[in-house]
C-alpha cells in the first residue's frame, strides 16, 4: 500500500480495500479501511446509518485472513492465474465467442455479440445477454451475469473462482450451448 512506503504520509493516505478481492472471499461483503482517525470515525458514522452490519461468522472469517500466513496470498495469485488462463483459453476458442485476457478479480467477460438475434438449442430466442444467460442457466446449468448488468452489453460475467473441475466442465457446457445456436 502506500502507506508501507510513504509512512510519514499516514495523516492523508487513505487505504480502502474489501477481502472479496484481496481474500478471495467472495460474496462475503467485507470491507475495512484505513487511515487519519476523524475521517474512519466519519465513515463510521456514516457507514453505521446504512447498513445492518456484517454478519459474526464474515467479521471471524474476515479476522482469520487477516491474521494468517500471507503465504496463502501468493498460492491464491498462482491459482487464480492458473484459472484466468483456463477459462479464458477455452472461450477464445468457442467460434462466436471473444474474449479478453483480464487484468484483475476472478471474472472472464466473454463476448456474445456474433450470437446475439440466434435461437438456442431449445428454440430461445437470443435477443440480449440477459437471455441468453437465462438460457445458458436454463439449458446447460451454467451460471453467469448478463454483462447489462454492469453497463457492458452484450457481454457475460463469468467467475473463475470455483474449482480447475468446474471450470472444464463449465466451459465444456459452453462450447456445447453456443455450438448448438442457430443464427440467421
Amino acid at each position: 500500500s502506500l502507506l508501507s512506503v510513504a509512512p510519514d504520509l499516514a495523516d492523508r493516505i487513505l487505504i480502502v480495500n474489501g477481502m472479496a478481492k484481496a481474500y478471495a472471499m467472495t460474496g462475503w461483503r467485507v470491507g475495512f479501511a484505513c487511515g487519519p482517525v476523524p475521517l474512519i470515525q466519519a465513515m463510521i458514522a456514516v457507514q453505521g446509518n446504512s447498513t445492518s452490519g456484517v454478519c459474526t461468522l464474515a467479521q471471524a472469517g474476515s479476522v482469520a485472513a487477516l491474521d494468517g500466513d500471507a503465504d496463502g496470498i501468493a498460492r491464491m495469485l498462482e491459482t487464480y492465474e492458473r484459472r484466468r488462463g483456463l477459462v479464458v483459453g477455452a472461450l477464445q476458442q468457442v467460434p462466436g465467442l471473444t474474449c479478453v485476457m483480464p487484468d484483475g478479480a476472478f471474472y472472464a467477460y466473454p463476448g456474445i455479440a456474433a450470437l446475439i438475434g440466434g435461437t438456442s438449442g431449445q428454440g430461445r430466442l437470443l435477443d440480449t445477454d440477459v437471455a441468453f444467460a437465462e438460457a445458458l442457466l436454463d439449458e446447460s446449468h451454467v451460471a453467469t451475469v448478463p454483462g447489462s448488468a454492469f453497463g457492458y452489453s452484450p457481454y457475460l460475467r463469468l467467475s473463475f473462482a470455483a474449482s480447475d473441475e468446474q471450470l472444464v466442465e463449465a466451459c465444456r457446457r459452453i462450447t456445447q450451448f453456443v455450438g448448438d445456436i442457430r443464427t440467421v
